[in-house]
């Protein structure tokens, strides 16, 4: 049995409260309806990253906060975020993007990026928000976006990118209901449903016994430079289990309330070896690992069908955060 913490973004070939908004200081009439449509400039930024963290309030960590050079790079370099956990093969291109912003008038209310690669016919929606007050401006950003992917020849439309402004988590939470109607209304489809689970790292305060084994070989590997942790254990050369876990993505290190996570992308265990707690010693360690480290927080996302790991991330102290859907739609003429 594999116990998958998410499914992120994962290029060609590779496997698989509300009481923040008082911060916003731009809040938008629901009398300004008419909506312009352009590609992203500088002098956009500081208004979308208004809008930008009024989503992030909404999912954990709640009490974190985007600065403005965190959401620019965001919005202009997404083909480098994550290419420190997935770097490009000999000869592989990069996704190529293009960011729109929508304005009312002459504030920004909203945001998409467009991705394609050359060889995949498959175009992506890898960055999405819109003020909630203005409809308008999510229905008019969807459009131009699969008018823009259409454009590139993309056959059909994906919303599978991790959000670049989240510790890894993809697609829509369920928290932005404004945004998933908009999905709805622009003809897609929701094709998997997962819950993202949080909880701190001392939640079991003593470290579970390490199942028995005759030839027990533990071994952690940790890459700073990636932020990356994994770690496996194995009886004597055969592999038992193995669980993985990532740090905060590097743009969003700075940013307040972000510091202190880590989360779990990976625990598994070989099927002669299940039912015998290896992966709840696995994550055990790895968290514990991560507190003496001062990472305090933790977060999976997992299937919502997959009852055995929602089950295990409740013993290891996990609670229910939002659904995250993800959305399709075919460009084919039907």
């Amino acid at each position: 049995m594999r116990f998958p913490g998410h499914a992120p973004y994962i290029p060609k070939r590779k496997r698989a409260s509300s009481s923040r908004t008082d911060r916003v200081s731009r809040p938008v009439s629901l009398e300004r309806t008419m909506i312009e449509i352009a590609p992203y400039e500088p002098r956009h930024l500081m208004g979308l990253l208004d809008v930008a963290n009024l989503h992030l309030a909404l999912v954990p960590p709640r009490d974190a906060r985007l600065t403005a050079p965190a959401l620019e790079t965001a919005v202009t370099h997404y083909e480098r975020l994550w290419l420190h956990h997935y770097p490009l093969e000999e000869g592989e291109t990069p996704i190529s993007h293009q960011s729109l912003v929508a304005t009312s008038g002459g504030e920004p209310v909203g945001l998409i990026t467009a991705g394609w690669t050359p060889d995949d016919e498959r175009g992506n929606i890898c960055f999405f928000i819109a003020h909630p007050s203005v409809p308008e401006a999510a229905d008019r950003l969807l459009c131009e976006a699969e008018a823009l992917l259409a454009a590139k020849g993309c056959t059909s439309i994906d919303g599978s990118g991790r959000s670049p402004i989240g510790l890894g988590w993809f697609d829509l939470p369920t928290t932005w209901t404004h945004l998933i109607e908009a999905y709805e209304r622009a003809g897609f489809a929701c094709y998997a449903e997962w819950i993202i689970m949080a909880g701190r790292t001392d939640a079991i305060p003593v470290g579970p016994p390490q199942p028995r084994l005759e030839k027990p070989d533990i071994r952690f590997v940790e890459d700073a430079e990636h932020c990356e942790w994994h770690l496996e254990i194995r009886d004597g050369e055969k592999l038992v289990g193995e669980c993985d876990a990532w740090g905060v993505p590097p743009h969003l290190d700075s940013c307040p309330g972000f510091g202190d996570w880590i989360t779990i992308e990976w625990v598994g265990v070989e099927e002669e070896f299940q039912r015998r707690g290896f992966a709840f010693w696995l994550m055990a360690k790895q968290m514990h690992y991560h507190l003496r480290a001062g990472r305090s927080r933790a977060m999976v996302w997992t299937e919502k069908g997959n009852l055995p790991a929602r089950a295990l991330n409740r013993r290891l102290g996990l609670g229910n955060g939002p659904a995250i859907r993800r959305f399709g739609k075919s460009l084919r003429s039907s």
